[in-house]
């Protein structure tokens, strides 16, 4: 967007400097209607020079804040691909696969790594439950020995007497409140409860994000459609003021005014166009789809449509 800017404002420079050398020409060869068609054609020229330099810093200084997001030395070059000729960025309408609303949370549901951590979480939780609920089980202990004599007149003798073995076995049964043991299963049942609730929730927002998603594509999309009739539009009434200017039959002020309102208009366009496309970005976002290949290209949407089933996946 910002170096959309650069090349508006460069043909607004190029656009002004031409009407200025042509009012100076007019004015010189005496025909001006007023002698204000000349000054403001050279005050209009200075603003498109000045707006010029503004993008261009603009564009600098948000490179530089880029390079830095990305751990980038702010002295590397950086080339930065136009919109209009930028390819892969053009692919970006492709990543939106026709998919219905439906389709689109099903797939986020299965592939949203916020919501399989709280599944997780709540896997993790039914996990302790189970462990205190053994807690609360009786200790029971059983204890058994033999104990046999040996001949006292040999060392390391192995010959038992199993005549005068003693036996001895026993049962240690604890019935106690077990009230930590209690205490612990409890608090494991709220957690889980809590795990399960905010599963529910992670649920429903995932839902939300993906209808917000998709409503803003649609939302930027016709913005998009706009700007670019607009944009359209103001240059058939540039060429139309000039033709006139040309003719005499107007000022340059309609000449001025058609071509700030051209600039904006195509400012507007490129801002509409990152946008539109940053939508698609949030969108695939939403729907935990937003990965690369190995080979650094945009993984396909489609690809993720097989492997998603047409019911909500439960709490785990």
């Amino acid at each position: 967007q910002s170096k959309a800017r650069i090349g508006n404002a460069y043909k607004s420079y190029l656009r002004r400097k031409n009407d200025w050398e042509k009012a100076d020409f007019i004015n010189r060869m005496g025909q001006s209607q007023t002698v204000f068609e000349a000054p403001r054609a050279r005050a209009s020229f200075r603003s498109a020079e000045a707006s010029l330099v503004s993008a261009k810093e603009q564009y600098q200084t948000a490179l530089d804040r880029f390079k830095i997001s990305i751990g980038m030395p702010v002295d590397v070059l950086l080339d930065v691909v136009s919109q209009e000729d930028d390819i892969e960025a053009g692919a970006l309408d492709r990543l939106l696969t026709a998919a219905d609303e439906a389709t689109a949370i099903d797939v986020a549901l299965h592939h949203r790594l916020d919501l399989l951590t709280a599944a997780d979480q709540v896997d993790d939780s039914r996990r302790e439950v189970l462990v205190a609920k053994n807690g609360l089980l009786p200790s029971l202990q059983v204890t058994a020995g033999m104990y046999l004599d040996s001949d006292p007149e040999r060392s390391n003798s192995t010959t038992y007497n199993l005549e005068r073995a003693t036996y001895q076995a026993g049962l240690a049964l604890e019935m106690d409140d077990r009230k930590a043991e209690r205490t612990a299963y409890r608090q494991a049942l709220i957690t889980l409860r809590r795990a399960e609730r905010a599963y529910g929730e992670t649920v429903d927002g995932v839902r939300a994000d993906v209808r917000e998603a998709l409503r803003d594509i649609d939302k930027q999309e016709n913005l998009r459609a706009i700007q670019a009739l607009n944009v359209q539009e103001n240059e058939v009434r540039y060429e139309a003021a000039s033709a006139q200017y040309d003719l005499g039959r107007s000022t340059n002020q309609d000449v001025v005014d058609a071509d700030t309102d051209l600039l904006a208009a195509r400012n507007e366009l490129a801002r509409a166009v990152a946008d539109y496309r940053n939508s698609i970005l949030r969108f695939r976002l939403a729907t935990g789809t937003l990965r690369v290949t190995d080979d650094g290209t945009w993984d396909d949407l489609a690809a993720y449509l097989p492997a998603a089933s047409t019911t909500v996946p439960p709490a785990p």
